[in-house]
């Protein structure tokens, strides 16, 4: 069970990047049937493939209430996206404030789970500044 969820989450990655609508509706109905089963715990998993699909549907309304959801617990690598759809979001809405918050937001989670190839050349990068300049 533990190792089919993690196949879900981490393929709806590939799924998104292909808009392959059929495929993520697959992975969100397995998702649902493993909720049913074990309860909210699979809330993040679930979340995660709604706000894949609003992002391609480009269902602003759904992707800002499902946004809110944490995935970190589903899977600590995704921790940004919740925060990085909303600023995309936010961006296409002229929201530049929110934007910017959701974007440090964003930033911030994603410097965490960095893989140590990148380290080294993403500390090279004026986070401070792209994240505090004034818009």
């Amino acid at each position: 069970l533990a190792r089919e969820l993690q196949v879900l989450v981490r393929l709806s990655f590939s799924q998104w990047v292909r808009c392959d609508r059929d495929a993520l509706a697959a992975a969100g109905g397995r998702a649902a049937e493993f909720q049913a089963q074990l309860g909210e715990a699979l809330d993040p998993i679930v979340a995660l493939n709604a706000m894949i699909r609003a992002d391609i549907e480009g269902d602003a309304h759904t992707l800002r209430d499902i946004g809110g959801k944490e995935l970190s617990e589903a899977e600590p690598r995704l921790a940004h996206f919740a925060p990085m759809l909303r600023c995309w979001d936010d961006l296409g809405g002229e929201r530049l404030q929110s934007a910017k918050d959701h974007a440090g937001r964003a930033a911030r989670a994603a410097a965490l789970v960095e893989p140590a190839a990148t380290k080294a050349a993403m500390s090279k990068l004026p986070w401070d500044s792209l994240i505090n300049c004034k818009l």
